[in-house]
């Protein structure tokens, strides 16, 4: 008979907050579209410095990088809900729409998700986590 006084016992080798292995994909794969997420803003934030402002290259420039905003805004909220739950995530995404705020979230975001999969075992590089 167990002693129902006793304290509760946890496995101390998973990581806190994240006990599954479905847990642990979506995680390593929100972490790999964060980090591309990422490598994409800085490149259109390059790009847009490098190319001449006419104005057909301006309004296709614009179409990709809405289609950019719209991705780093998905992954962003699938990360978040991930390592703290729905209601951060709304947090994070209101976030997302200030300007420099945003690239510190991505950063932030990032390294939170690195740190859990490298607890969990998870060997991780420049584009994303594997095991």
């Amino acid at each position: 008979m167990q002693n129902p006084y006793s304290p509760p016992t946890s496995d101390p080798g998973s990581p806190a907050g994240i006990n599954q292995t479905a847990d642990l994909s979506s995680l390593a794969s929100g972490q790999r579209h964060v980090n591309y997420a990422l490598l994409l803003y800085l490149s259109a934030v390059g790009l847009s410095l490098l190319l001449p402002k006419s104005s057909t290259g301006a309004a296709i420039f614009a179409v990709g990088v809405i289609g950019i905003g719209i991705y780093i805004l998905v992954s962003v909220f699938r990360l978040a809900k991930v390592l703290h739950g729905t209601g951060f995530a709304i947090v994070y995404l209101l976030g997302m729409l200030i300007p420099l705020v945003d690239l510190l979230l991505l950063l932030i975001l990032n390294r939170r998700a690195t740190k859990k999969l490298k607890e969990a075992g998870y060997k991780v590089g420049l584009l994303g986590a594997k095991k």
